[in-house]
This record gives structure tokens, C-alpha cells and sequence, in this order.
């Protein structure tokens, strides 16, 4: 995907799930934010770009980058009972790198990466979900702070469309990686946290957890049909 067109999407689609957030609760948009919401056009994007084959073992690396987001969602909201924003976001951007020197590392066919990454996606997100827990009382709807809305949609904007361009340079596998970081779910956990506190910033990480599950099971899906799409075209 374009990254202009990237920045243009995951700005609109975080603005969206604010609103969600602020009218319908914060587990709802952490679900919303959590589903292949940017992630499954990037991906086709991709494969009418680069190719089925490239787009599979992109879609593997989004796979294998969910067990980063699960445990950012669990250092964040471990952080942000007793941390502020800025050091509840370090803790959960130290948390999701822990899986990267492994991969890094190792080097496995498509058909052997792709099912130990959903597995460890999926065994992240069931530990996270398990473990997360709402501090005191049920989160109450967040405080609306001026032009919070347009600034974090814009920061996720600028940020996404960044990687998206430089993530080409990688190749498919950390092009994949890179496309399913954190980042909407570390801008909306910040905003979150500031406006509503650990209560509104671990409900929507609490949210966002089964997200990434559904969204481990559906890029898993799409690798198999482009693998397949590309050894028969």
C-alpha cells in the first residue's frame, strides 16, 4: 500500500475508534484496533505489487509480530497501574521487542514459520488475556481533552505511513513485521491513559488482546491462500 494512503487509512481508523471508545467503551475499540483492520489491505496491496509468494511470507511476519503486540498490551497495562503514559509506553515498547532478536535469528520455510507463529500468537494473547485484570472500579467513559481526537489520529497517521515506506527495504518477512506493530494500539493506550487513566488504558488492552487473536487466525488464513496462489497461478 501507498504510504500516503497507509498514513491517510490508520489516521481515519484510529479517529474512528476514539469516537468508539469515548460513546461504546474502551474494550470495544481495543477489539476494533486489535482485527487486520489496516493490516489485510496492506497485505493485498502487496500481493498485486510484489506478488503472491512475497505477500505470504509478509503476512507470516504479521503473524509472528501478534505476539509482540500481546505483550505490549501486557507491559503496558502492567505499567500503567503505577507508571505514567510515557513510561507505561517504554515498558510495553520493551515488552513487544522481546520476540525480535529470536526471529532475527532464525530462518524457517513458510510452512514450518507460519504455524509457530500463530502459536506463539496465540499462546501470548490467552497468557495476556488471562492475566489482565481492571484495577478498582469498571473504567469510567474518558474525559474529551480539546483536538485530542485530531492529534492522536494524526500522530498514528505520520507514524504508520513512515514505516509503511521504509518497511519496502526489509523484504517480505520484517515488511510484515513492521506493518503489524503496535503503533494505533500505543497511541490509543497513551491517549486512553492520560484522558481516563489505568482503568481506560488496560480495558482497551484487554479489548485489543482478543483482537489480535482473531486477527492472528485471519492473516494466517490469507498466508496460506497467497502461498497457495502462488505456486498455483
Amino acid at each position: 500500500m501507498d504510504p500516503l494512503a497507509r498514513a491517510l487509512l490508520t489516521a481515519a481508523c484510529v479517529a474512528a475508534l476514539l469516537a468508539l471508545a469515548r460513546r461504546f467503551g474502551q474494550r470495544l475499540a481495543g477489539w476494533l484496533t486489535g482485527l487486520p483492520i489496516v493490516t489485510l489491505p496492506a497485505l493485498g496491496w502487496l500481493a498485486l505489487d510484489r506478488g503472491a509468494g512475497f505477500a505470504a511470507t509478509a503476512a507470516a511476519g504479521c503473524v509472528a509480530a501478534g505476539a509482540g503486540c500481546a505483550l505490549f498490551g501486557i507491559g503496558y497495562a502492567w505499567a500503567s497501574r503505577q507508571r505514567a503514559p510515557a513510561a507505561a509506553l517504554a515498558t510495553g515498547a520493551l515488552a513487544a521487542a522481546l520476540p525480535l532478536p529470536w526471529w532475527s535469528q532464525v530462518a524457517m520455510p513458510l510452512p514450518v514459520a507460519l504455524p509457530f507463529a500463530l502459536l506463539s500468537s496465540l499462546l501470548a494473547c490467552a497468557c495476556g488475556i488471562a492475566a489482565l485484570r481492571v484495577p478498582g472500579a469498571a473504567a469510567t467513559r474518558p474525559r474529551t481533552v480539546p483536538g485530542s481526537l485530531v492529534l492522536s489520529a494524526g500522530t498514528a497517521g505520520l507514524v504508520s505511513g513512515a514505516v509503511s515506506w521504509a518497511a519496502g527495504e526489509l523484504g517480505a518477512f520484517w515488511s510484515g513485521v513492521c506493518a503489524s506493530a503496535p503503533l494505533v494500539a500505543a497511541v490509543l493506550a497513551v491517549r486512553l491513559h492520560r484522558e481516563g487513566g489505568s482503568p481506560a488504558a488496560t480495558l482497551f488492552l484487554r479489548g485489543y488482546l482478543d483482537g489480535i487473536a482473531g486477527r492472528s487466525c485471519l492473516v494466517a488464513l490469507f498466508a496460506l491462500l497467497a502461498a497457495r496462489a502462488a505456486v498455483h497461478p
